[in-house]
């Protein structure tokens, strides 16, 4: 028995009490089964999950692995173990500069104007400007 379509306000009311019934029935879409369709939502889930994750870099290597393989090989090839390997690993991870590496030149500077700064035994805020006039290159 078909409902009468002039008891519903509208066409729209008719069509959702009708899929309604077919959603009921498991007879949702004419050509999909419901196995299929609990697959295809499957797919698509380890489809968006699996994007997610290539496009937050969530599979790459983080900073700190990389400091950790690199420190790793630098005690290595110096044949650091024991007590020597775990302090040596504890400066480098935490940035320190090792034994073998240079500083770069914001380091130098940041190191002669400190030196020079104590050399004039200079404290405070009069040491604050000068550190500060002295790291942007201006002569004081």
């Amino acid at each position: 028995m078909k409902p009468n379509f002039w008891l519903f306000t509208t066409a729209h009311e008719f069509l959702q009490v009708e899929s309604e019934k077919k959603q009921g029935a498991g007879l949702d879409c004419g050509f999909h089964s419901t196995k299929e369709r609990v697959a295809m939502k499957r797919m698509m889930l380890i489809g968006l999950v699996a994007g997610a994750l290539l496009a937050t870099g969530a599979w790459a290597e983080t900073a700190q692995q990389e400091r950790m393989k690199s420190c790793n090989a630098d005690a290595g090839k110096q044949q650091l173990s024991g007590d020597a390997r775990k302090s040596f690993m504890k400066s480098c991870l935490s940035g320190g500069a090792t034994p073998g590496s240079k500083a770069t030149a914001q380091q130098q500077r940041m190191k002669d104007c400190n030196a020079e700064a104590s050399g004039k035994q200079m404290k405070g805020d009069a040491r604050k400007a000068f550190m500060k006039s002295c790291l942007s290159g201006k002569s004081n």
